[in-house]
């Protein structure tokens, strides 16, 4: 469960997705988090649309589940990051998957808007203590209590201030990093972080290892200027 905050708008986040194979996916976990957010705020409203399947409330403590339930502009920039990704995705290429009952789910929410009893705005000094009430769940149990986690709270999505940085466990390489450096800095949740410099690189790492999608060949549809920061096309093309 995540959210990947390429670009501080939602319409500019979902193009740098690759376009073939993931947005279908990250549009799906939106749309769960949307649904989430309503189960916590409401969760004994009669959803409107009976035809319309609900998702069950899931990954309640996942602190990006936090994130988007913690103010309406979190909750309407996931709407629009949900939107922009079932515009980008391709339906014709796996045609299991059906786009029209994504968007049918986005009209719906777009009609309700985000639960009424949900706060407006959550700085980033609310959000902390927010997630430090929650014990936090990682992606494997082990020795971590749920309590450490990353906030960045620059290039965060517009509107926003604040963003989570769901990027592995304390003791991934990757995170491991990342949760150095707060430790050192006066921040050890780190607001120093930059959420879309931090999510460009988590994408590229969570891209290398997906086999399908290097065979997919969507290398060469990646904007020129990743190429700084992300390992080069055609080393990737032929390794």
């Amino acid at each position: 469960m995540n959210i990947f905050c390429l670009h501080v708008l939602a319409a500019s986040a979902a193009k740098l997705h690759v376009a073939k194979l993931h947005p279908h996916k990250m549009a799906l976990e939106a749309l769960q988090l949307l649904f989430g957010a309503y189960h916590f705020h409401l969760p004994d409203l009669k959803w409107p649309n009976a035809d319309l399947k609900v998702y069950r409330a899931s990954h309640s403590k996942h602190p990006m589940a936090v994130w988007v339930r913690s103010s309406k502009v979190h909750w309407l920039w996931t709407l629009d990051l949900a939107s922009a990704l079932v515009d980008v995705f391709d339906a014709n290429l796996r045609r299991n998957l059906d786009k029209n009952e994504l968007r049918k789910q986005i009209d719906r929410f777009r009609k309700m808007g985000p639960p009424e009893n949900m706060p407006d705005d959550c700085s980033y000094n609310e959000f902390i203590g927010t997630l430090s009430a929650v014990k936090l769940s990682t992606k494997r149990k082990r020795d971590d209590d749920g309590t450490r986690f990353l906030v960045a709270s620059k290039n965060v999505p517009l509107g926003c201030s604040c963003f989570p940085l769901c990027i592995g466990d304390h003791d991934d390489d990757f995170a491991k990093r990342y949760f150095t450096i707060a430790a050192e800095s006066d921040d050890p949740h780190g607001s120093q972080f930059d959420a879309v410099q931090v999510y460009r690189k988590y994408y590229r790492i969570k891209l290398i290892f997906n086999d399908a999608i290097r065979r997919s060949g969507q290398w060469a549809a990646w904007p020129e200027y990743f190429e700084d920061s992300f390992p080069p096309l055609v080393a990737l093309q032929n390794g």
